[in-house]
């Protein structure tokens, strides 16, 4: 049960961040040291965002200047787990 648990709070969030199947699969292959990275920068956008959740569900995917004007999921694509880390502390020090 724990699995579908942890499935299912996954495909919420790629479905809120509209992540598409080559990125979800990504993020999978890291397996749980890219799951709770992706839960933790959740949580984190949720508190940054708190006024505006469309606002947190678009960071992901949106270029930012802190990330040499790439979107964050584009870090990640192009570092892989690298990229999730740096992504992840960046969004730990912004909160």
């Amino acid at each position: 049960m724990e699995s579908n648990v942890s499935d299912m709070i996954m495909a919420s969030i790629y479905n809120e961040w509209e992540l598409d199947a080559d990125d979800r699969k990504m993020i999978d292959e890291m397996g749980l040291e890219g799951a709770e990275a992706i839960c933790a920068m959740h949580v984190a956008l949720g508190h940054m965002f708190a006024h505006n959740p469309q606002l947190a569900a678009l960071w992901p995917t949106t270029p930012n200047k802190a990330l040499n004007n790439l979107a964050p999921m584009d870090v990640i694509r192009r570092d892989g787990m690298a990229g999730l880390r740096r992504v992840r502390g960046f969004l730990d020090l912004t909160w």
